[in-house]
């Protein structure tokens, strides 16, 4: 068993809605999502890992800094999480081993993640969402293929409120999956 300590900033307004219910992980598959897009219907991107809620790994300061980004700093709300996860669920692509078996499964199957870009109604590489969108597909295919749930993944990424970007990543970012995982969320002040 793992346990992982990380950081997620929201706003006010959605912090709210955590005060009353507590944490919660709304489920998206990007088989609905596309089928959304393609009847003019809301759709949601998964993120640069894949869908779920994120938080940044022993980094407060990096999740204020992402939140800033999307809200006024007066409405930054940070919460503080600790994951409890078994090794065999938990796809780290800070390992080595594991980086280069999804970089060679990415190159596999990027005519499909070039399709369902389009089928999205999506062309930008906005969080990094071809990323996105092959970790979803890996993700479908360890369940199917090798008996794998993965439930949380976890990588390094690049953060920042500049407007140039280094390619020298400077946080660890997890995406949680299944809600179970998550031991405790509580509000920071």
């Amino acid at each position: 068993m793992i346990e992982l300590n990380g950081f997620h900033g929201t706003d006010k307004e959605k912090s709210s809605v955590y005060e009353k219910t507590g944490f919660s992980l709304k489920r998206y598959t990007l088989g609905q999502e596309v089928a959304n897009a393609q009847r003019n219907k809301h759709s949601k991107s998964p993120g640069s890992f894949g869908y779920g809620f994120y938080m940044f790994l022993d980094d407060r300061e990096m999740a204020t800094l992402f939140s800033k980004k999307f809200h006024k700093e007066e409405n930054v709300v940070i919460y503080e999480l600790k994951l409890k996860i078994d090794e065999q669920n938990l796809l780290d692509l800070r390992d080595n081993e594991e980086r280069k078996r999804y970089n060679a499964f990415f190159k596999s199957i990027e005519k499909r993640i070039e399709e369902q870009m389009e089928r999205m109604k999506k062309t930008s590489n906005h969080q990094s969402l071809p990323d996105g969108i092959a970790l979803e597909v890996y993700c479908t295919y360890l369940k199917t293929k090798e008996k794998i749930i993965v439930k949380s993944i976890m990588g390094e990424s690049y953060t920042t409120d500049t407007k140039i970007r280094s390619f020298v990543n400077n946080c660890t970012e997890v995406c949680i999956r299944d809600g179970e995982i998550v031991s405790r969320f509580e509000r920071c002040d």
